[in-house]
């Protein structure tokens, strides 16, 4: 069966127009006429049935079409459109045992209960549905003024009945309405209540015994800084050791010294002095980095080299670049891992000799010629590591050769039964 529908025509209240086609499988219109039953479902599928069957005998069908007027009592149409959900509409074609699919009913419920009392509600010419004038003697159960309002009025509360009035009553104003003169007869109640003034362009308000003007000397604000001229000037100056304001003849200075000037505790720094200090050494920790160019320290431990980690070879290290030409090499001292106690060497005052080395006598450092000669008569031992060997004229270690030559008595050293090295 191919959709129905529902005429808006109304028969009378409580009747509706039920318009429908049905066909067989193959889309061919049935031949009539048959008989039929029309229910009202709350869903689509099962579901619950609402209100009762309605019946319809020997139904004509033209080319499968059929039409049937549903009529309903007040109980019936309120069971079926009187509850929240969805309304189903289910036919069945009882000649030959057929039910259709249900279509939903669209009609909104509160639409079919509308009183049409000509009254409140009528027609107009049109058939249209419209709003008759009624009078409206109330409004939340309040009286209500039967006065005509006025363009721009508005409906308030005047203690007794709702009557039309202006926003902001003439002589009784609140808030910023423009007026020519200041509003005469203001009590108590208008405190706190502001205007315009048209005539003196000044804003106005009303503090429980007068009338005040806002930012105005000699009115709402009688002094500023001592000072209760009707004009005020301000500026700014330089003089003082801080910043502070002075007044005088109406006009406030801001003073704010320059803080390089003597005598100054607390004032402005100029560009200068900030670039100066902006480009200061940040903040020195032991990750820092300093590049200078002159290290100057009055310190016994002025400059001390701190490990750098914890491990095996990690103490610190004092390093002399070779120049930029030559690449990026370096020589330089550090600290053995472990020392037995604190020791500082004292250089020596004075330049050293041609071919001289550095000794120590166990704190300072001086100058000693690399070769020591052998007085006679002494008994110095020369300690030599590997196999002795003898080579012609040499006698021959591993790691070198003591060439022999001829030995005076004044040279020739005390025998010894064995070698020492």
């Amino acid at each position: 069966m191919r959709r129905g529908q529902i005429r808006s025509t109304w028969i009378r209240r409580y009747d509706l127009t039920y318009v429908g086609r049905i066909v067989n499988a193959a889309g061919k219109p049935l031949t009539g006429p048959i008989n039929l039953n029309i229910d009202f479902y709350d869903a689509k599928t099962d579901g619950n049935v609402k209100g009762s069957t309605f019946s319809y005998t020997a139904v004509e069908l033209v080319d499968g079409m059929f039409q049937v007027t549903i009529s309903m009592s007040g109980s019936s149409y309120h069971a079926i459109f009187g509850t929240s959900g969805e309304t189903w509409l289910q036919v069945t074609d009882t000649t030959n045992s057929k039910i259709y699919t249900r279509q939903n009913f669209f009609a909104v419920p509160y639409a079919l209960k509308v009183p049409i009392d000509d009254v409140t509600i009528g027609y107009n010419s049109n058939g249209q549905l419209v709003l008759k004038d009624a009078a409206v003697t109330k409004l939340q159960g309040r009286s209500l003024s039967s006065s005509a309002p006025a363009s721009g009025q508005v409906l308030k509360w005047d203690g007794s009945s709702w009557t039309p009035g202006a926003l902001v009553d003439p002589g009784t104003t609140f808030g910023l309405g423009t007026y020519a003169a200041d509003p005469a007869g203001l009590v108590a109640a208008d405190t706190g209540k502001m205007w315009y003034n048209s005539t003196s362009n000044q804003i106005k308000y009303y503090d429980g015994s007068t009338t005040q003007t806002l930012g105005v000397s000699g009115s709402g604000l009688t002094s500023l800084g001592g000072q209760n001229g009707s004009t005020q000037t301000f500026a700014i100056g330089t003089s003082g050791t801080s910043p502070a304001f002075s007044s005088a003849v109406n006009v406030h200075t801001l003073h704010i010294p320059l803080a390089s000037a003597a005598g100054v505790t607390a004032g402005l720094v100029a560009k200068a002095d900030y670039d100066t200090f902006n480009a200061k050494q940040a903040a020195i920790t032991a990750a820092s980095v300093i590049n200078s160019g002159t290290l100057t320290t009055a310190l016994q431990n002025g400059v001390e080299l701190k490990p750098f980690n914890t491990g095996a070879g990690n103490t610190g290290e004092l390093r002399f670049d070779e120049l930029t030409a030559g690449g990026g090499n370096y020589v330089g001292f550090k600290a053995p891992d472990a020392i037995a106690a604190n020791k500082v060497w004292v250089l020596p005052n004075a330049d050293g000799t041609a071919d001289q080395v550095v000794k120590t006598d166990g704190g300072n450092l001086s100058g000693q010629s690399h070769q020591a000669k052998i007085a006679a008569g002494q008994d110095q031992r020369l300690r030599l590591q590997g196999s002795l060997s003898h080579q012609a004229d040499c006698l021959r270690w591993p790691c070198g050769s003591i060439r022999r030559r001829r030995m005076t008595e004044s040279t020739k050293p005390r025998q010894r039964t064995a070698h020492d090295g």
